[in-house]
């Protein structure tokens, strides 16, 4: 190789050295500046992803929010403002219900604490009623707490029926007055209350709040306190006909002649009322009528043919 090309070659080699050395010290410090600046970003990309996962969960509370001030808005129960809602306010309250006629109890009334307990977003007051009063209006009370438009719940309830009305018949009437069955009871009672506007009735706790609703329970047609099966049949204290010793002497579509033990003549139809049961079904065909007896607990079907005399 002849002089003046080793020279250039040693020359290009230098100039590339050079060059390679200077590229690397220019480009170096923005190498760390590069890489400082892509984990910032994507630190902040993992931040906004965070930040738009709490944006939806904080639209779907929103909407939870709206669904349930929406739910309550309709709700027919509202609370009361914390200076509304009182021992002695809801002593009036539940003493406006005991007094009406056909809810009429007479209890003691205590409250549990001496302050309001603070539950969340709401106070609430412990209330004890403990008393005696006939099922039928204990019953129909409890029935007015919770269908009356304040926010009452029953923490508890506890009844017994009196001894000395135990062994009394049941007298329970069509309209569901008149139960002789008296009980002792307790009923631990809690009211609530609270600060927020949203939440409660716009109205003071005036008189004209106590007004209770049109509507009343359905009629109690059952005692919970007597026996599904008892020790002996109830007496006949009404007279009615007393299909176990009767004869069925005469039949027409819709009626059946009997006599009874004592020679009388009764005139029924299908549907009345007898001793112990009911006149169910009149059969001209079988030359039959057919009774459901409740005696005692147990049913019984009870089918009377037709008598015939002189062999006819």
């Amino acid at each position: 190789m002849n002089y003046p090309i080793r020279n250039t070659l040693l020359l290009l080699t230098v100039a590339l050295l050079v060059c390679t050395a200077g590229i690397m010290m220019v480009s170096y410090p923005y190498r760390t500046v590069v890489h400082q600046t892509s984990e910032k970003l994507a630190q902040q990309k993992k931040e906004l992803e965070t930040l738009r996962a709490g944006n939806q969960l904080y639209e779907e509370a929103e909407k939870t929010l709206l669904s349930i001030q929406s739910v309550w808005g309709a709700f027919p129960k509202q609370l009361l403002r914390n200076e509304q809602e009182n021992s002695v306010v809801s002593f009036e309250y539940f003493n406006t219900i005991a007094s009406e006629n056909d809810s009429k109890i007479h209890y003691n009334f205590q409250n549990e604490h001496s302050a309001s307990v603070k539950r969340g977003i709401v106070s609430e007051n412990t209330y004890i009623l403990t008393g005696t009063a006939p099922f039928v209006h204990l019953y129909r009370f409890i029935w007015k707490l919770e269908h009356n438009p304040y926010v009452y719940t029953i923490k508890d309830i506890e009844v017994q029926p009196d001894e000395e009305t135990d062994s009394a018949p049941d007298m329970i009437s069509p309209n569901g007055m008149g139960s002789r069955q008296t009980v002792w009871f307790t009923v631990v009672l809690c009211g609530y209350s609270a600060d927020l506007p949203e939440l409660v009735g716009i109205h003071p706790f005036g008189k004209e709040q106590y007004e209770l609703m049109k509507s009343h329970p359905d009629t109690l047609r059952i005692n919970p306190f007597n026996a599904l099966i008892t020790k002996q049949i109830p007496p006949n204290v009404r007279s009615l006909f007393d299909s176990e010793k009767a004869v069925l002497i005469g039949l027409s579509p819709h009626t059946a002649y009997f006599r009874d033990g004592a020679g009388k003549i009764w005139e029924l139809h299908a549907g009345d009322t007898v001793y112990l049961g009911v006149l169910t079904k009149i059969d001209i065909r079988h030359r039959s009528a057919e009774f459901h007896l409740n005696k005692g607990g147990i049913g019984e079907t009870k089918v009377i043919k037709l008598e015939f005399s002189n062999g006819k």
